[in-house]
Order: C-alpha cells, then structure tokens, then sequence
C-alpha cells in the first residue's frame, strides 16, 4: 500500500516522502530557485524522509549512520530498527531524490532475530564492510559483534571476546587507526566488561589496563543510553596516533570521558579521563570538529539534561584543556546527541545538540536541534539557530539521531572541492535532511521540477 508521509513545509515548497515498498521516494511540490532561501533554519530547504514499509511504527530514525561510500550516489547512510533486526542503506542522489533497499533477510540469519543497535563502516573497504553490534542477541545474555559485506552479507561473527558469550557485546563499536598498520584499520568493541581493539582488524584483542579510565559500562541505566556506548577515533593531542574516546554514562554516578591510546599494538593504555560537574549523563554522546577555525579538531561532549561541553584542541601534553560548557536551561534531554557541522557558512563548525524531548510550540517530547557558534573573541559559545520539525507533533522527538552526512553533488569531490556535509536529523517515525545553498554547483532536475545548488556550503 503506498502512503503519503507528512510534508515539511518550505516557504510554499513542501518536500515529502512516498513510502513505496521497500523504496522511499521524494515528491516534489512547486518548482523553485533554491537560491532564493536564506540561510534561517526555518527557511532552509528541508527533505521529510518517511519510514520505508520494512521499518514498523515509532522504529525509524532513531539509529542512523553517515557512510564514507556513497554506494554509487551522491551520498549515503544506513538506519537500523530499534525493535527487529531490520537495517537499511539510504541513498541520496543529486537531483535530491531518496531510496532506500534493505539488506537482505538472508544475510542477517545469523543475528537471530536480534536489534542491531550500533553500526560502523570499515573506511576504505571495497566492498562496503560494515561492523554490527547485537548488545543483547535474542533475549539471551550475551551480546555479539559482526561483520558485513555490503549489500548481500552475510553477516559473520567477529570471534573477538571469549566463548562468544560475552555480557552486552557490540554496546559500541568505532573504526580507526589506533596501532599497527596505519592503512590498515583497527576495530574498538565495547561490552558491559571490557573495552577491547582488534588491532588491523584481527580478533586477538589489546589487553585493556585502564587505570584510571572506565574500560566498563553501566546497564542498569534508562534503556535509551544503555543500548549505546558512545566511542570515537580521533587525534587530539595532535600526534599521529588516533586516540580511542570513551563515553561512559551511569543510572546515579558520575559520568565519564576516558581517553586511550595503543601501545605497541599490544595494550590498551589510559592517557586521562574528564568528568564534569557529578553527571550522570556526561558523556552520553561524543563528536569532534573544528569550532574555533584553527585547524586542530576540538572535542564536543553531550552531559543531558542540560548541558554540553567542548574542549577545544590540541590538547595539552597528557592532559585535558578547560572545557566551555552551554547550557539550555530548560532543557530535558539537552545533549542527547551531539554533533559538528558548518551551519552558517562561516569558517568553523557550529555546535549542534539535541534534544528530543523538548517541548516545542506547546508539543510535549516534539524535540528539537540548537546550533551554536564560537566567539573567538569572549572565548564563548552563543546561541545561532534552532532547528525542528516545522510541523511539531507530540511525542515525535526530533533529534533522536543527529548526524552530518557527506554528499557530493558534482564529483570527483576533493580537498580543494570538498563534498558537502548536511545535516541529518532523525525522529521517532521520520528523518529530516536539510540542504542549504552553495556555489558554482550544476542544476539539476526531478519530477520535472528545477532543484538547484542541492548541497550545503
């Protein structure tokens, strides 16, 4: 049966979504010069993507992630259910059309009819690679973690922990270049127990010391953090070496960031560890850009209900710089998810936090994105934008996944013409991408309409 998704209107352009079997398919009202919207978050040309018929209600656009391959588009991400074991792979082409195609039943038989909860790509794998993490693998009470081919599977056990029964396996998963071959990516997997790095991707893991670091995880907390633990790869302290970032949030304790590094491909090692003011919640989600335009990556750290923080880079030796901290104070679930991305067309990332249980125009839980920008001045973050649906309904949360996703309109894109990164906001039973205007792209045409300039500066 096809249904029409609920539009989000645009100054009179409305872009909605056809659910279609399997496909999910943009529709097009009104022709329009792009170039002829501003840059407000109201006004910015917004694409509604409806659930596909495989997702059930209140299951889409809550787990989303970006791909580095575009797989053959102009961009790409896959969303996975938060109920069944169902993921899909998003594709967005340049004349602004959406569709999606499941990975086939038959590649995921050996999930066992578990929720895939957290998603990595492998970069640089050809085919597509991905890592899957089941924390719980069919009410059972042990967790495992995958690997996939794109697009047909299947899906095989990665034999990293022992016994391959191990509490909550997969709760995180990242890829990076932490030890060994730096062409060769290493694999971080997260369990309730252990923290383990599967150095150029082998299953001898590192062996974890983590003094002073939280190599373990709290499940006894609210289930909306506790199916997910928040990892990242990244080089802040502006060496050659990736660090392994660690969130680790609890039900009543304080949360914490644990920073790691590899020692000879061999030991999981810690440098440091941030906590923030008795947290609980510090930590509950992680990002890095560049806020202040200097060229070092800085680092973004969400401690619901209220509060985020950045850390700007590089960081000093074997320690941590003094953290900038804004704040919503009427938010209740602020921070939720956090991510970078260059919102005003300025040099330098905006901040971006979520929160899907904000109130929005008298709409309980309708959920919304606040976007800051870094004074160099004051040294201060203030407030640029607010993002939400321009429709609010109750209980809708926008801002249940928050991302920014590649897309390259006229490729080859390079460092000198790099591609663009959109914002990507999932709710409970829709995903919101938002275009902005940029320059010298090519128009392009569909449903026989005029789209022009279909990527963000």
């Amino acid at each position: 049966m096809t249904t029409f998704k609920r539009n989000a209107t645009v100054r009179g352009l409305g872009f909605g979504a056809l659910a279609m079997g399997s496909a999910v398919v943009v529709a097009g009202l009104g022709g329009c010069n792009w170039k002829a919207f501003d840059d407000d978050a109201a006004n910015a040309p917004v694409l509604s993507i409806g659930a596909p018929d495989s997702f059930k209600a209140g299951d889409f656009g809550q787990s989303v992630v970006p791909l580095l391959d575009a797989q053959g588009a102009a961009g790409a991400f896959l969303a996975s259910s938060v109920h069944d074991t169902n993921v899909s792979v998003f594709k967005i082409e340049a004349t602004g059309g959406v569709s999606s195609t499941p990975l086939p039943a038959t590649g995921l038989t050996d999930v066992d009819n578990s929720v895939i909860s957290n998603m990595a790509e492998i970069p640089g794998s050809s085919p597509t690679r991905l890592l899957l993490g089941t924390p719980i693998v069919h009410n059972q009470s042990y967790g495992r973690a995958y690997t996939y081919v794109l697009p047909d599977g299947p899906a095989t056990v990665f034999p990293i922990f022992a016994g391959g029964m191990e509490s909550g396996a997969g709760r995180g998963l990242v890829v990076g270049a932490f030890g060994g071959t730096e062409a060769t990516m290493d694999y971080a997997i997260a369990s309730d127990n252990q923290l383990v790095v599967a150095v150029d991707g082998q299953p001898t893991p590192t062996t974890p010391s983590g003094a002073g670091c939280e190599t373990t995880f709290d499940p006894s907390q609210d289930a909306r953090y506790s199916v997910r633990r928040p990892l990242l790869a990244a080089r802040l302290w502006g060496n050659t070496v990736q660090q392994l970032v660690a969130g680790g949030t609890h039900a009543a304790v304080p949360g914490t960031v644990s920073f790691f590094t590899v020692q000879a491909g061999s030991t999981l090692d810690c440098v440091t560890v941030a906590t923030a003011d008795n947290k609980p919640k510090f930590g509950a989600s992680l990002a890095t850009g560049d806020f202040n335009g200097d060229g070092a990556l800085d680092l973004l750290v969400g401690a619901p209900p209220k509060d985020a923080y950045v850390y700007l880079g590089p960081f000093p030796t074997g320690g941590l710089p003094v953290p900038i901290k804004v704040t919503d104070g009427e938010g209740l679930d602020f921070g939720y998810r956090v991510t970078a991305l260059n919102v005003d067309g300025e040099p330098g990332d905006e901040v971006l936090v979520a929160d899907p249980r904000a109130t929005v125009g008298g709409h309980a839980e309708a959920g919304r994105v606040q976007a800051y920008h870094f004074d160099k001045t004051t040294m201060t973050l203030s407030i640029y934008n607010s993002f939400s649906d321009l429709s609010p309904q109750d209980s809708a949360r926008f801002g249940s996944s928050l991302n920014g996703v590649s897309v390259c309109v006229s490729p080859p894109c390079t460092d000198a013409k790099p591609a663009a990164k959109l914002m990507l906001v999932g709710a409970t039973n829709e995903m919101f991408l938002y275009y902005r205007v940029g320059e010298n792209l090519p128009t392009g045409t569909f449903d026989g309409k005029m789209v022009r300039d279909l990527r963000a500066r």
